[in-house]
């Protein structure tokens, strides 16, 4: 969701930067062809197809919220309940 909010500018290109550093479609940076240089004018926006994050850095990131799913999907999943001695 956050990817298809940023893509068309519906928002200030400041907030569309923040959405795409802090979520996990953070990880569309790693397809990022665009390079910013500082001898270019252009507006390197969301929007206009460019990521705020180097191609690993958006790959840490999703790496990282994906850590963070797994250990709570199997930290929750691997216990199982104390039996109870008055089953019957």
């Amino acid at each position: 969701m956050p990817y298809a909010v940023t893509a068309v500018p519906l928002l200030p290109d400041t907030v569309s930067e923040w959405l795409l550093r802090l979520t996990p479609a953070a990880g569309f940076a790693v397809t990022q062809t665009m390079v910013e240089y500082p001898q270019v004018t252009a507006h390197y926006a969301p929007s206009a197809g460019y990521f705020p994050l180097p191609w690993w850095g958006g790959l840490v990131l999703l790496c990282a919220y994906t850590a963070v799913v797994l250990r709570t999907a199997f930290g929750r999943g691997g216990r199982e309940p104390a039996p109870n001695p008055d089953w019957r």
